[in-house]
């Protein structure tokens, strides 16, 4: 960090810092540590300031939404980061913003024995307020959710998601999320949950259709969607031949 930085105001040029490893190497480690370096030593105003915060304070967040308990590391990145940070002339950071990349969407539907979802759902159901949780339509515990089951892993004794829920609850507050922002993403969360527990049948024609018209009501209401239109989506198809949509059932 200090050397690729002093290149930096020395020679003027852009410059890049990788870093490659294997699983549990160490990786997001090494990336907090440089974010934690620019911080503290980089010149500051109050203006900087603010922004180092906001720098430092997107680990939590990306952390939760991205990391996962694998079988070789308990707090596994399963996203590439792309992390640019802009400094002006007297070597003070101005501004940055972070492309994210090849994150492993199919973890959501399935975990191997052993792993886990993503850390955010953990961390509502365990340091979520009653309220919140109510308001979810959510219960505490974890084995309640087809897409929290699949690991058998519910618990690790490396993680209190309790504390780690508080710590991205503020973070996203100095990243400058509106409470208006943070109860839509729950929202969100709350219901890739109870997507997961949606049942499906089959007609005498072969057509699905829900089984579970409750939880598809308060998904349509989270997601502040028609409940119909819902109900659509989620059991037709749509095809396109020679310019032409048809919806058919699934």
């Amino acid at each position: 960090s200090d050397n690729t930085y002093r290149a930096m105001r020395t020679e003027r040029k852009d410059q890049c810092i990788l870093i490659s490893g294997e699983s549990g190497a160490g990786k997001t480690e090494a990336s907090k540590k440089i974010l934690l370096y620019y911080a503290v030593t980089c010149p500051t105003n109050h203006h900087l300031v603010t922004l180092g915060d906001r720098l430092l304070q997107s680990n939590p967040v990306l952390e939760a939404f991205g990391n996962a308990k694998t079988l070789r590391n308990d707090n596994s990145s399963r996203f590439g980061k792309y992390m640019d940070i802009q400094f002006d002339f007297k070597g003070a950071p101005i501004g940055g913003h972070i492309l994210n990349y090849l994150l492993e969407k199919s973890r959501v539907v399935h975990q191997n024995h052993g792993e886990r979802n993503f850390h955010i759902f953990y961390q509502l159901l365990d340091g979520g307020e009653d309220d919140l949780l109510n308001s979810l339509n959510l219960e505490r515990n974890p084995q309640s959710y087809s897409y929290l089951v699949k690991g058998n892993c519910p618990r690790v004794s490396s993680i209190n998601d309790k504390n780690s829920w508080k710590v991205v609850m503020k973070a996203l507050d100095v990243i400058g999320f509106t409470p208006e922002e943070v109860q839509k993403l729950l929202n969100i969360i709350a219901s890739v949950l109870h997507l997961g527990n949606t049942l499906f049948g089959e007609g005498e024609e072969g057509e699905t259709y829900i089984t579970t018209e409750t939880q598809l009501s308060n998904i349509a209401k989270l997601l502040g969607v028609d409940g119909l239109a819902l109900k659509e989506a989620l059991t037709h198809k749509k095809l396109t031949a020679k310019g032409e949509e048809m919806i058919s059932p699934r």
